[in-house]
């Protein structure tokens, strides 16, 4: 099953590309009869803990960073945030494992480096993840396909 989805980040308290505190995504779902939560999954692709939570529903959706993740996310200063899609009776609890999967974006994250590295800016910002390599790409219409 896949899902597409634009995603449109929206600043609080000025922060933006490289926000150093919380942050919120909204959008519009291309596929809008999908419905579940969303969470920010940190660490080792397909295992680590939640730190950021949304949902999914009525063609809209929200994901909200609370901001800093967890410290054991962090590889040499930084933490790979995956977009998990669960189910809309899916139990999300910060600094927890996922259960229930139904899908993982396949190719953007969610980044957040401590310091800039590798055009990477300092805070959060999106990447296009290719094997190991993170190339910044622009957080606006960033488009998740969820397998």
């Amino acid at each position: 099953m896949r899902f597409v989805l634009p995603l449109v980040f929206l600043a609080l308290a000025g922060f933006g590309i490289g926000c150093r505190g919380s942050l919120e995504l909204e959008g519009e779902a291309v596929a809008p009869t999908a419905e579940g939560r969303l969470a920010l999954r940190w660490g080792t692709p397909g295992t680590g803990l939640v730190h950021g939570e949304g949902e999914l529903g009525d063609g809209h959706y929200w994901l909200g960073l609370p901001g800093r993740p967890p410290p054991a996310a962090f590889q040499g200063g930084v933490a790979v945030g995956e977009v998990v899609l669960l189910p809309s009776e899916g139990v999300v609890q910060l600094g927890a494992p996922l259960e229930d999967v139904q899908g993982v974006a396949e190719a953007h994250v969610v980044v957040w480096s401590d310091g800039p590295r590798d055009a990477l800016p300092e805070g959060a910002s999106c990447a296009r993840r290719r094997g190991a390599e993170l190339q910044p790409v622009p957080c606006r219409d960033l488009p998740l396909r969820f397998r």
